[in-house]
């Protein structure tokens, strides 16, 4: 089969100064090996297909909501009014709690579409807080420091919620294998309801490496 038209009409390479690494290039290449390596998919074209349609979608929304401009100010309301509440609610329950923390409508609508969370029942707050998070931070890393700060309080944070939030940010992420992740988990987990900020910053790096 001939190569693509886009592939056979580009310049031949003769020499490495030629080569131009895009500077994001080795983290999407090293998370998308650690997806495949960790999911054995049988169709191996068709898993890369779903997992690029899905990293576009993420990084499409989290450009909408940074021109939505939600703050990290509205994001600490958002948590604080979710977590008066029960673990689980409501789409109109979590609508009319981002629309008190002024928080655009569209981007919510965004974060539902990107979370595929059934339109009937209900949905754990966490979850829909850590994807809001991930898409204003625009990467994990960055998203974890930022979960982390507005969880902290005098130097602690509550351990149930994080790992709550940890264990939905690997799912969507993809490459974090089981054992790493009920192991990361445990340990986020083990001192009880509150962790010191710098050991959970320690585990959730080293769940995430």
């Amino acid at each position: 089969m001939a190569p693509p038209e886009s592939l056979a009409a580009a310049d031949p390479i003769y020499c490495r100064e030629q080569i131009k690494i895009p500077p994001a290039f080795p983290d999407i290449l090293k998370n998308y090996s650690k997806f495949i390596i960790k999911n054995q998919p049988d169709d191996i074209v068709a898993a890369s297909a779903d997992y690029f349609n899905n990293l576009a979608r993420q990084q499409d929304l989290g450009r909408q909501v940074h021109v939505s401009s939600i703050s990290r100010e509205q994001l600490e309301t958002l948590y604080l009014k979710m977590s008066a509440k029960s673990a689980n609610l409501s789409r109109e329950a979590i609508c009319k709690i981002a629309d008190d923390a002024i928080i655009p409508l569209q981007a919510i609508d965004e974060v539902f579409k990107v979370g595929s969370w059934p339109n009937e029942g209900s949905i754990a707050w966490t979850e829909f807080w850590a994807l809001c998070c991930t898409v204003a931070a625009g990467t994990v890393e960055a998203t974890l420091h930022l979960i982390v700060e507005i969880l902290t309080n005098n130097g602690t944070l509550p351990s149930a919620t994080l790992a709550q939030a940890a264990k939905y940010l690997a799912k969507v992420e993809g490459s974090v294998g089981q054992d790493k992740l009920a192991l990361a988990l445990a340990e986020l987990t083990m001192d009880g309801d509150m962790i010191a900020e710098p050991k959970a910053m320690d585990i959730l790096r080293k769940m995430f490496a």
